[in-house]
This record gives structure tokens, C-alpha cells and sequence, in this order.
């Protein structure tokens, strides 16, 4: 039957609306759809309803702190989309129930500082005791990022007589905690080897020819999860020193996949005295990944700008030592976040651009009144492209 638009919007998928936040993905806006019956001269009539909601997950922290705020309500919170204010529609705290979060821990094992691998296993215990943090229903899988070659930088290559897999999986999601304290136990084991073949084939007086990351394929991971799992907030916390180097339209690429995706990326990092600049990497360290002048469209902290963008954590160490508290860290803030949400407008084009968000707190609100707060979210989100569905 030919249907047109009509008045009629059913109760049911009203009060079904008002639950949205706890059951859908975050990438794109999301299409919620709907029907509801009228009667229109004595002949029933189905409308169809189709909503498009942009839902943004945030974090709220005590600036003095560092500590998650987790008593804020809805009145709280600003929604700035292009400068513009937007009505907050949608809204659940952290003591609500949340969609199950699909979180996958990625140990960058190239390059690496190689001192915290001495403590590697005992690093990784403390991460996998951490997780009691996140709730049993949320599932977490582990993977180790190693190299790739210029012209295939997922596939398979070689060290020497060792094959190294740029992205390799070592759990998939599970709720099985022992399982993932056991796949991350691995990930130390697999960096040393990969250390040893890189001494045997390049002694120290010989540089080291620049390798593309694996940290390039994590998007086709992360996509193909955020796919499978509609109804899960994924997330990738990624353990790296984030030195590698990436050209800018690697970096924009990896950016716009994993935005897209609907994907949150995290960033636990080693922090270097190293210089680096915003075109790149300066003196010898640059012409040690890759002998030659440094090209002034890389650059480094590849996945603190991925995170940040994203609305990620951004935490960066110094020593060893310091991983688990700041992993600990991490996790209470995955466990603390709001789920807000606007709904765009029927006027409002597919141009598959980006539009800018900016998420504050109301500070004439009595919780927040005498409070330094600041606020982790994803700085935009991408309009879905002409045409497509």
C-alpha cells in the first residue's frame, strides 16, 4: 500500500525513542525507524516514521582530580553541533542501564620501548585484574600490532627467518576474564621475539629501515566489530609509545574509518624526550625510522589525535611502572560515562561531511556550581554521503 505522511505517531515507538540510548551504535547518525496506524475516511493508513538520532558518549572528570564525575543529570549538559545548540533528546547516566561495551586492548609491540617488556607479564597481570572495573555483560578481546611493508601494510611479512602478522588477534571478544588475562600475557612473549629477530638481522651500528605500523589495519578491525555488533558501544584501547610515523592522509583516513565506524579509541602511551613538531619528527630519532630528510607531511602521536578526536582518553606515562594505575585509570572512566543524544531535523541534507560537536557543562547548574570539570567526547561525526543508504 502507498503510504504518505500523516499525523499519527504511535505511543509504542514514542516510549521506545525514550530507551534508544541503552540499544543503538554511535557512528553516523542512526536511522530509527517506525510505523504507526491512522484512519483517514474509514481506510486505515500506516505512516512511516524515520528518525535520525546522533548519540555522543562522554566522559566528565574533575579537573583538580582526574576523577570521573558521575552525578550529573541532563540539564547539565550542553550540545554544541557547529556552533549551533541542540536539544538534548536522548540521555542516560552511568547508573542507568548502557549498551555493553565491545572494548579491544591492542599492545603496539613496534616500535616499542623495550624496558617496560622486562616487566612486561607482570604489567599485564595488573591490566587484566583492572577489568573487574567494567561490568561482567561488557565484552573485551586483545591484540598485538607489529609491521606491515610499504605497498601491503596488513599482510603478512617477514624478519629474518620470523613471520610477523601486522595485526594479529589473540582473543576475540569475550566475557571470559581469564581468557583475555591469558591472551594479554602473550603479548609481552610476542614483542620480545620480534626485538630478538630485529637484533639478529640488524646489529646495532646498522639503522633500521622504516616499517609502516600495524596500528593501519586497526580500523578494518574495529569496523568489522562495530558491524557485527550493533547493539555494543565498541572501543579500542590502544598500549603503544606512539612514536610510529604516518603520512597526514593516513592519519585523516584512519580518523574518518574509525569516526565513521562509530568506534571510540583510546590512548595509553609512553611519554619521550624525544622533540617532535606538528610537521613531523626533528633530528636524529626521525632519521633513525627512516634514513633520509624527514618528510614534512609525517607525523607522530598518530593515536593521541586519533583519540582525541574520537573522544578517547589521552594518558601517557613515564616509566613501566606507572601502566597499570594509568590502565586503572582508564577503565573507571569507561565505566563513568553518559550516553547523550540529539535528533536532526527531516531539512537536513546527507553530505557526507564532517560537523563539528563540542559538548559542555551548564555551570549555572547547582551540581556543577564550584566545579572545575572537563569533558572527553568525540569532536564530531560524519553525515552519511549522498546517495547512500
Amino acid at each position: 500500500m502507498k503510504t504518505r505522511r500523516g499525523l499519527f505517531i504511535s505511543i509504542a515507538f514514542a516510549l521506545s525513542l525514550s530507551h534508544a540510548p541503552s540499544c543503538l551504535a554511535q557512528g553516523s547518525p542512526t536511522e530509527i525507524k517506525g510505523a504507526s496506524v491512522g484512519h483517514t475516511g474509514g481506510q486505515e493508513e500506516v505512516v512511516r516514521v524515520k528518525t535520525r538520532v546522533v548519540f555522543i558518549d562522554a566522559l566528565v572528570r574533575d579537573k583538580r582530580t582526574g576523577s570521573p564525575v558521575r552525578d550529573l543529570g541532563r540539564d547539565d549538559f550542553q550540545v554544541l553541533d557547529d556552533g549551533h545548540p541542540r536539544d538534548i533528546e536522548y540521555f542516560s547516566d552511568n547508573t542507568e542501564r548502557r549498551r555493553p561495551l565491545a572494548l579491544v586492548l591492542v599492545v603496539d609491540a613496534w616500535p616499542s620501548p623495550e624496558g617496560w617488556l622486562v616487566k612486561g607479564d607482570a604489567i599485564m597481570d595488573r591490566f587484566a585484574a583492572a577489568l573487574k572495573e567494567l561490568p561482567p555483560g561488557d565484552e573485551v578481546g586483545v591484540a598485538v600490532t607489529m609491521f606491515g611493508e610499504p605497498d601491503s601494510p596488513c599482510e603478512p611479512t617477514t624478519l629474518g627467518k620470523n613471520q610477523v602478522v601486522p595485526l594479529q588477534v589473540l582473543q576475540g571478544l569475550t566475557r571470559d576474564r581469564e581468557a583475555v588475562a591469558a591472551a594479554l600475557r602473550t603479548a609481552p612473549q610476542l614483542a620480545r621475539q620480534l626485538y630478538e629477530a630485529r637484533d639478529e638481522q640488524t646489529p646495532k651500528k646498522k639503522q633500521m629501515v622504516y616499517k609502516p605500523s600495524g596500528l593501519l589495519c586497526l580500523p578494518g578491525l574495529v569496523g568489522r566489530l562495530a558491524a557485527e555488533r550493533p547493539t555494543s558501544q565498541v572501543a579500542a584501547l590502544v598500549v603503544t609509545d606512539d612514536i610510529n610515523i604516518f603520512y597526514d592522509r593516513q592519519r585523516a583516513e584512519m580518523t574518518e574509518e574509525v569516526a565513521r565506524a562509530g568506534v571510540i579509541v583510546h590512548s595509553l602511551s609512553t611519554r619521550f624526550h624525544w622533540l617532535f613538531s606538528d610537521v613531523g619528527v626533528i633530528g636524529d630519532l626521525g632519521r633513525h625510522i627512516n634514513p633520509g630528510p624527514v618528510e614534512k607531511d609525517r607525523q607522530a602521536y598518530v593515536v593521541q589525535a586519533v583519540a582525541e578526536d574520537t573522544g578517547g582518553e589521552v594518558v601517557r606515562v613515564r616509566a613501566p611502572d606507572e601502566y597499570p594505575a594509568a590502565f586503572e585509570r582508564i577503565m573507571r572512566g569507561l565505566a563513568s560515562r553518559y550516553s547523550l543524544g540529539f535528533v536532526l531535523g527531516e531539512g537536513e541534507a546527507d553530505d557526507g561531511r564532517l560537523h563539528k560537536l563540542e559538548v559542555r557543562i551548564n555551570t549555572r547548574g547547582e551540581r556543577v556550581k564550584g566545579k572545575r570539570l572537563e569533558v572527553v567526547a568525540r569532536r564530531g561525526y560524519y553525515m552519511p554521503k549522498p546517495g547512500k543508504d
